[in-house]
């Protein structure tokens, strides 16, 4: 199912998805993500230092603080040891930029990979709007991906 909520404070879901460019640019909203934020630049920066391309990649990061040490945000593993309740920022390397123009190629990808994932959990996803018109050009491919297998919210 997918539903549309108002507003980030209203999102249920436990993966939610953060659109992010590849350079390391992305800034946290708020205090409370600046670990997010943190693990965000390590991830660029470990990947462009070895020249790898991580546009159309996932980074998986606990909100809550204290879970970094849970699992290792740059290879995404341990995941799996998943509270029903616990919720993930799920970086999605979109564009070099943070204004680079959307390919959906790539975004069709990460719909994908973060799907698959949140199958394997039993988890659902919330997706932010990007741009004025997001839903009339992103939800065909969001109904796509997500609608039978995983409930989805867009805020």
């Amino acid at each position: 199912m997918i539903k549309v909520v108002k507003g980030k404070e209203s999102v249920t879901s436990n993966l939610i998805i953060n659109f992010v460019d590849t350079l390391g640019q992305w800034q946290a909203e708020s205090d409370d993500l600046r670990h997010v934020e943190k693990e965000y630049l390590k991830y660029c920066k470990h990947y462009n230092k070895n020249n790898v391309n991580i546009l159309g990649r996932t980074q998986y990061v606990p909100i809550d603080s204290w879970a970094i040490i849970m699992c290792d945000t740059i290879k995404n593993d341990k995941i799996e040891a998943y509270d029903k309740d616990y919720k993930y920022i799920v970086n999605c390397f979109v564009g070099e930029y943070a204004d680079s123009p959307l390919d959906f190629k790539v975004l069709a990808k990460l719909f994908t990979d973060v799907r698959e994932k949140a199958i394997e959990l039993g988890a659902t996803v919330a997706i932010p709007c990007i741009g004025a018109n997001c839903y009339n050009a992103l939800y065909k491919i969001i109904y796509e991906i997500f609608s039978d297998k995983v409930d989805v919210e867009l805020f």
